[in-house]
C-alpha cells in the first residue's frame, strides 16, 4: 500500500466501511482529509480488494465482504 493511514484510523475505515459510506463522510469524519486524499487512500484499498466502490452509487464504498 503506498498511502500510509495511522492503525487505528484504519480500523476504524474498515469497521465503517460494513456498510456503504459516501467519500464525504470518509474524508471528513473518519480520514479527517480532503476528498481527494480520501479518494487516493481508497484506491490502494480497491487494488488490494480489501474495498470496493458500490457500483449503483458512485462514491460510495464498502468492504468486498459485503458484495
Amino acid at each position: 500500500m503506498t498511502t500510509q493511514i495511522p492503525k487505528n484510523k484504519e480500523r476504524k475505515l474498515l469497521n465503517k466501511l460494513r456498510s456503504p459510506i459516501h467519500i464525504s463522510f470518509i474524508a471528513e469524519s473518519i480520514l479527517e482529509c480532503n476528498e481527494y486524499n480520501a479518494k487516493e487512500i481508497l484506491k490502494d484499498y480497491i487494488e488490494e480488494g480489501v474495498i470496493e466502490e458500490v457500483k449503483d452509487n458512485k462514491n460510495f464504498y464498502r468492504t468486498k465482504s459485503n458484495a
